[in-house]
């Protein structure tokens, strides 16, 4: 479905996106590596930089598999994950 700008992506995977790329920029904060690109976060979660790049941009959404890595190796709430909560 296009969004407003007819890009294609849906709104849900946007969202979670967005929060990808503020999870990414914590991160990168919090280990003192600014500019830390999507696929080098990636890479550090032993996650497919592809897959993920994919996510962070809202062409793709998350598996299960993927949100497990996140949460247990950031921390981070899966309820703001998936729902932003």
């Amino acid at each position: 479905m296009p969004d407003s700008e007819g890009k294609g992506r849906s709104g849900a995977a946007n969202d979670v996106g967005t929060r990808l790329v503020t999870l990414r920029a914590q991160h990168a904060e919090a280990v003192s590596r600014p500019g830390l690109t999507a696929s080098a976060f990636a890479a550090l979660l032993g996650l497919d930089p592809v897959v993920y790049e994919a996510c962070e941009a809202g062409a793709a959404e998350p598996g299960l598999a993927m949100l497990a890595v996140l949460h247990r190796r950031t921390g981070v709430s899966l309820d703001w994950l998936i729902a932003g909560s």
